[in-house]
């Protein structure tokens, strides 16, 4: 989708209003650990900066909220760069 322009920003809602409010494919990818995806969205421009809009928190806090230490590492070992 993203060879077809499809906005990798794009914010998301899911699931109610007590979770998945405003949410980008990176936050997603974060939180459930899927590194290669991770990867592949910040190597296509993710923005790391965006905050969902329920808890005000980055993909990378995500990743540390759910336990998924490797991307929350990944992640935060970009912002040194």
């Amino acid at each position: 989708m993203l060879d077809h322009g499809a906005n990798i920003n794009q914010k998301g809602t899911f699931g109610g209003l007590t979770h998945g409010q405003g949410v980008t494919a990176l936050h997603m990818a974060a939180q459930s650990g899927h590194m290669p995806m991770v990867k592949l969205l910040v190597e296509r421009g993710a923005d790391r900066s965006i905050k969902d809009d329920l808890y005000h928190s980055t993909a990378e806090g995500g990743a540390q909220y759910f336990g998924q230490v490797e991307v929350r590492d990944y992640l935060r070992s970009l912002a040194d760069c």
